[in-house]
């Protein structure tokens, strides 16, 4: 059976961006990530062993993103995503959500999308 996990608006303080102010300082992005994996064996055994730890994953996204820097959110997403399948060979497929609050000062945020699967 393939299961499903999302993490909803994780809170990020990273360096993103092509403007001179936000080269100088972090600010706050908010990541949502869906990803799917076979969860047969984590259901039968009741073993974290067989799952997605998703503390560490969002742990490994947190630390990624505070040592890189990025100046579109369309290549944050793409390494992000490339790196998340390097570390965890059960997630079949994966989205992320990336928004960016204050990126237009008339929107509330602005975000961007990619879904990949392996």
């Amino acid at each position: 059976m393939e299961g499903l996990v999302k993490i909803k608006n994780l809170k990020v303080n990273c360096f993103i961006g092509i403007l001179p102010e936000e080269k100088s300082a972090p600010q706050d992005l908010f990541l949502s990530i869906t990803f799917s994996f076979e969860s047969t064996k984590a259901a039968e055994t009741d073993d974290i062993a067989h799952t997605v730890d998703y503390a560490k994953l969002t742990n490994f996204v947190q630390s990624h993103l505070q040592k890189n820097r990025y100046n579109l959110l369309e290549c944050m997403a793409e390494k992000l995503i490339i790196s998340i399948f390097s570390q965890w060979e059960k997630i079949l497929w994966c989205k992320l959500t990336i928004k960016k609050p204050g990126a237009i000062p008339q929107a509330e945020y602005a975000s961007y999308i990619l879904e990949r699967a392996r």
